[in-house]
């Protein structure tokens, strides 16, 4: 039987040294490489490098001997080693440009300005360098900072990022979702679905899954099958969905067609559990407040506010009554019913500035009476209060990676102090009231006759309050378990967490360091595996969201890079533009650099 024939990578074959003064050969890269014409043989072979030799030097080099040999070999030795480093150094400089065109693109992803901007930032690093360094001015030319080029490195960004994402994304173990839909400037509706996913680590990410441009309808079936389809891009299975949370329109809360319905009708076929749904609190928290809109202040307020600023004349005019008079304010601010801080911001700065507003209106012959009238400034002040703590609230409902304990917690404070408001009023105390105790103590008169308007109003906010929330108060006793286990009630904790916290209350180490921590997150995550339930039942609260804070923020970024001037953007270019301005990760650049082909910039 004919032996079977060996791969040369079985002959472990290796250089030999002797070869250099024999043949003129060094090793290169575990391969011979002749000095004198550079040329490289496959095979490491003996007889291949000495046919080499004799074939193609010998009768040249064979006369030179001896000391003078070591020489040549030495000088040859030198010369590959140059160009090998000037290859090197080009190498590494191509790949420095690549690595600044990607950072550029970057920096201007997250500051939402356009892809041309980077052609005026070469101009800019160009006339820094010429008088900073001149000499170094030929590396900053031939850094490619095109148009094209910034737009190409966008992309390649948001295509790292959403690997990233997509490769987290297999070590979680439970996700909740956050979406909302909105139309920008070309009526194009654009749908948003953020994901907040954990690890067996506590390691929590928070992330845009997903934004797509629907052309036509916006049924909760259409939005349905784009979550379906963001889902399945990143490998996100159903089972591991813990909630979803909306704005609350009809196509995406509806309990039939809505995405909600679609939602539940798709895990009852696959048999899943159904997961949380919720409105987001801070939406809510807006529609509570329209209950304080007391339209005859308002009115007037808007009106007032509005005749002063739609004439560029007569506001320039206002400017410069305020910066004369040395007021506290330098203009009045315009009121947008839909900016959830608008009428707050509008109501206080009218009210600081309302005296030199009606000095202002008087001599503009436009009298406003109610501005002389004790009991309508009285009502302002208490309007401009009340307010005052729903922006409060507001505010601290707002920002990334907010626990929805936190947000609940939040809400029933707030709910508390109304019942203080209510009390203090029955009780004629403004302490709470500082711009309507201002108003009474200026008009030096009392009010007593405004305490049931004002308790009116009070009572309404928390009738509001009282039938709002309601998705959050059924899992108030979670919520109650998940922000301090150890003041919980163990008959009220969950029957699959009883043993666990029986465990976790008698523990003073970890009491202690619960206390010492005051991070939920970071607490649970420095649980011994014995707590392996209450880790889980921990991981579904965190990844919930709260609200569609990072939703309504990211449409702004919208708003801002796609406006008439740039309504062409396509929809992979704004994708990657907003997963690089959202993002909490950090793309791998260097990764990046070395799968792009070096360019020099024209």
């Amino acid at each position: 039987m004919a032996s079977k024939k060996r791969k040369l990578a079985e002959e472990n074959r290796v250089f030999n040294d002797a070869w250099t003064d024999l043949y003129f050969f060094i090793n290169c890269n575990g391969k011979p490489l002749c000095l004198i014409c550079q040329k490289t043989l496959t095979i490491q072979k003996e007889y291949n490098v000495k046919r080499h030799y004799d074939s193609e030097h010998k009768a040249k080099f064979a006369c030179v001997v001896g000391e003078s040999r070591k020489n040549k070999i030495n000088a040859l030795k030198s010369s590959v080693k140059n160009q090998q480093n000037v290859f090197k150094v080009q190498v590494q400089s191509n790949e420095s440009n690549i690595r600044a065109s990607l950072r550029v693109a970057e920096i201007l992803a997250k500051s939402g300005r356009p892809f041309t901007d980077s052609e005026l930032i070469k101009q800019c690093a160009l006339v820094m360098a010429e008088e900073v360094c001149p000499d170094l001015k030929k590396k900053f030319e031939n850094i490619s900072l095109s148009a094209r080029t910034c737009t190409r490195r966008t992309e390649d960004l948001g295509d790292n990022l959403c690997q990233q994402l997509r490769e987290k994304a297999q070590q979680f173990e439970w996700f909740s979702l956050a979406t909302d839909e909105s139309n920008y400037v070309t009526d194009t509706a654009q749908l948003l679905i953020f994901v907040r996913g954990i690890d067996k680590n506590f390691n929590v990410y928070e992330e845009l899954l997903h934004l797509c441009s629907l052309k036509g309808t916006t049924t909760g079936e259409d939005l349905f099958c784009n979550l379906e389809q963001a889902l399945v891009s990143m490998q996100l299975p159903w089972e591991k969905l813990v909630s979803v949370t909306t704005d609350g329109g009809r196509n995406m809360s509806g309990q039939n067609k809505g995405l909600v319905g679609r939602i539940k009708s798709k895990l009852a076929e696959i048999g899943c559990a159904i997961p949380l749904f919720f409105h987001c609190i801070i939406h809510q928290e807006a529609l509570c407040s329209k209950v304080v809109s007391w339209k005859e202040v308002m009115d007037i307020v808007v009106s007032t506010v509005n005749y002063i600023r739609k004439n560029g004349l007569t506001h320039r005019q206002f400017q410069q009554f305020l910066s004369d008079t040395e007021a506290n304010h330098r203009d009045v601010v315009y009121y947008s019913e839909v900016r959830w801080l608008s009428r707050g911001a509008v109501l206080k700065r009218f009210f600081d500035l309302r005296k030199e507003i009606n000095t202002f209106m008087n001599e503009k012959g436009k009298s406003i009476p109610e501005l002389t009238d004790t009991q309508w400034l009285i009502d302002l002040g208490f309007l401009t209060d009340v307010t005052h703590e729903l922006n409060t609230l507001n505010v601290r409902l707002q920002g990334k990676k907010k626990l929805i304990s936190d947000m609940y917690t939040d809400v029933k404070a707030f709910q508390m102090k109304i019942k203080l408001f209510i009390k203090h009023i029955d009780e004629k105390k403004l302490d709470h009231f500082p711009n309507c105790k201002e108003a009474v103590e200026e008009a030096g008169i009392n009010f007593h006759w405004k305490i049931d308007k004002m308790k009116d109003i009070l009572i309404q906010l928390q009738s509001q309050f009282s039938d709002r929330f309601c998705d959050f108060e059924k899992v108030s006793s979670k919520l109650k378990v998940f922000a301090n286990p150890f003041s919980c009630d163990i008959e009220e904790v969950p029957s699959n967490l009883q043993m666990n916290m029986i465990d976790l209350q008698s523990n003073d180490v970890l009491k202690s360091t619960f206390y010492e921590l005051k991070d939920l997150v970071k607490f649970y995550g420095s649980l011994p595996s014995d707590f392996d339930e209450l880790k889980k039942f921990a991981q579904q609260f965190i990844t919930i969201f709260g609200s569609t804070y990072l939703c309504e923020q990211t449409f702004s970024i919208v708003n801002y890079r796609k406006n008439k001037c740039a309504s062409r953007l396509t929809d992979e270019h704004l994708r990657a533009i907003l997963r690089i301005a959202t993002t909490n990760m950090t793309a791998n650049i260097q990764e990046i650099a070395s799968q792009i082909q070096p360019q020099t910039s024209h």
